[in-house]
C-alpha cells in the first residue's frame, strides 16, 4: 500500500503574530463586532447665493439664496433676495416653505417688475417701492419654464424648456402671450443690447 504523507502548516512564528497584533491596533482596526448603532448623520446644510442679477439703475441685486440639505425643512430662510449695493443690505423678496421654490430672477428694463420661477413655472411680480413683492400682481406667464431673461425694450421675454418635448429656447410676448419655439435643444438664453439678437 502507497504510504501518504500528510502535510501540515507550519505555524506563524511569535514574531509574525507580534508584527501582526501591533499592526491592527496602530491602525485602529478591530475584530471585535460593533454592537453600537451607528451616529445619526446631521442635517448638513449648505448655504449658497446663486444667480444675481443687477436691477438697470445698478442699486440692487436680485439674487436665490439656497440651503442644500438632504433633507427639506421647515424654517430655513431660502428664496429670492434683494440687496441694497451701497448698504450691503439685504432682504427676503419671495420666501420658500415645503414643496415651493423661487428661482432665476430677472428685472424688467424699467425696474419696476421682476420676473421669476416657481416650481417650474415663469411668473412676473411688481416691485414696491420698499423692495417688497406687490403679491395682487402676480401673474402666471408660462406654466413651464426656466432663466426667462426679458428684451433690452421689455416687449419679449426669451427662456428655455430644458426637457420633454418642448425643450429649446421660446420667446414670448411680456404678458405671456404668442409663446414660439425658436431654436430646439438651447439652453439659457441671453438678449444682446440692441434687443435684436440674444446668445443661446
Amino acid at each position: 500500500m502507497r504510504e501518504v504523507k500528510i502535510q501540515r502548516k507550519k505555524s506563524p512564528s511569535p514574531f509574525v503574530l507580534v508584527f501582526l497584533s501591533l499592526y491592527l491596533s496602530l491602525s485602529g482596526i478591530s475584530c471585535k463586532r460593533n454592537t453600537t448603532s451607528p451616529e445619526p448623520t446631521p442635517n448638513l446644510m449648505i448655504p449658497m447665493d446663486i444667480e444675481p442679477v443687477f436691477s438697470p439703475n445698478d442699486k440692487y441685486i436680485a439674487y436665490v439664496h439656497e440651503n442644500y440639505s438632504p433633507m427639506e425643512t421647515e424654517g430655513d430662510t431660502e428664496g429670492i433676495f434683494i440687496l441694497d449695493v451701497a448698504t450691503g443690505e439685504k432682504n427676503i423678496f419671495l420666501r420658500d416653505s415645503i414643496g415651493i421654490w423661487h428661482s432665476c430672477p430677472d428685472w424688467s428694463p424699467d425696474g419696476e417688475w421682476l420676473l421669476f420661477v416657481r416650481n417650474r413655472a415663469i411668473y412676473k411680480v411688481k416691485i414696491k417701492e420698499n423692495l417688497t413683492p406687490d403679491t395682487a400682481s402676480i401673474t402666471l406667464l408660462a406654466q413651464e419654464g426656466f432663466f426667462p431673461d426679458w428684451s433690452p425694450n421689455g416687449s419679449k421675454i426669451a427662456y428655455d424648456i430644458g426637457a420633454g418635448d418642448n425643450c429649446g429656447i421660446w420667446l414670448m410676448d411680456s404678458n405671456g402671450e404668442n409663446k414660439k419655439l425658436i431654436k430646439r435643444w438651447g439652453r439659457e438664453p441671453d438678449w444682446l443690447w440692441d434687443g435684436k439678437k440674444y446668445c443661446l
